[in-house]
């Protein structure tokens, strides 16, 4: 038990996870843009979670691998980069 415990946090400890708010354009049907932002390939980054706020806006869980320079930033210059997305604003970054 204390072994696999280990190698899960071992594995967690090279990660961070972003919180996004992605605010679209008004006319934009918001779960259809929640599908966009889910199957959107990043890198090295996952999204583990995107749920819609209301018709012009999403929040994003992404995880992104740490070891690697710039992942977050990245992932969010992606999503910035979606279709009918206004802005893309990280607003916490956490580590294990």
């Amino acid at each position: 038990m204390l072994v696999s415990s280990f190698c899960t946090w071992s594995a967690r400890a090279d990660t961070m996870t972003l919180l996004i708010l992605i605010q679209l354009e008004k006319s934009v049907d918001a779960a259809a843009a929640v599908g966009k932002v889910k199957s959107i390939s990043l890198g090295n980054c996952l999204v583990a979670t995107a749920v819609s706020l209301g018709s012009d806006q999403i929040i994003a869980r992404i995880q992104c691998d740490d070891l690697l320079k710039d992942a977050g930033s990245k992932a969010l210059a992606d999503i910035g980069r979606l279709e009918n997305v206004k802005q893309a604003t990280t607003f916490s970054v956490s580590k294990p």
